[in-house]
């Protein structure tokens, strides 16, 4: 039933494009009511796109990377997709260049539970790996990250709580080196501050 339904939408342009993103018995619904010449009810659909054919690409990258994300827009606009690259492009950029970054996210994500688990403390994580944003640099030391490292080295990517006592919650995450997340483990911020300002005074030219 899914693969006939696929193929009926997808030979249908104007549908395909506008709710193929739907769940199956929407998109059922959806060619019923095409087929009788009913008005096509949206409240029903979970994601409408509106889009033009320039961010087609665009679209299936982020279906494929991103579709928890898209999930929470119901109506999809270029203005809507251009936003979410804007944000998301860099990791997509990142995740395709090789088999050994593809499922990072997941691999940190996976990480930060495992700590949570077995963590003496309890720690709030409410996180999926779609709300992780992988950059090229660290933000602290801004090195390199070595995305295709399959053993862990300073360099790696790893994902850091920006503060601690919150736990792996959105908005409280970021990808940041091995290096800079275990300076910051042994650290406080006013501790690493003190530091860099005095590391500035010593090697000052």
């Amino acid at each position: 039933m899914e693969n006939k339904l696929k193929v009926r939408i997808k030979k249908i342009p104007e549908l395909y494009k506008k709710y193929f993103f739907n769940p199956i018995n929407v998109i059922e619904e959806i060619l019923n009511d095409y087929k009788k010449s009913n008005p096509i009810n949206e409240d029903k659909c979970e994601v409408i796109f509106d889009v033009s054919e320039k961010n087609n690409d665009k679209i299936y990258e982020l279906i494929r990377y991103y579709p928890n994300k898209l999930k929470e827009y119901k109506y999809i606009t270029d203005n809507v997709i251009n936003d979410m690259y804007m944000v998301y492009g860099e990791t997509i950029e990142i995740m395709k260049e090789n088999k050994t970054t593809n499922n990072v996210r997941g691999r940190l994500c996976s990480g930060a539970k495992e700590r949570v688990r077995t963590s003496k403390k309890t720690i709030p994580c409410d996180i999926i790996s779609e709300d992780i944003i992988l950059v090229r640099k660290c933000p602290y030391l801004d090195i390199e990250l070595e995305y295709g490292n399959i053993i862990p080295s300073d360099f790696s990517p790893s994902l850091d709580k920006i503060i601690p006592s919150l736990g792996y919650v959105k908005g409280n995450i970021q990808v940041i080196s091995m290096l800079s997340n275990n300076m910051k483990s042994s650290s406080t911020i006013e501790q690493l501050i003190t530091f860099s300002n005095n590391v500035l005074k010593l090697h000052k030219k």
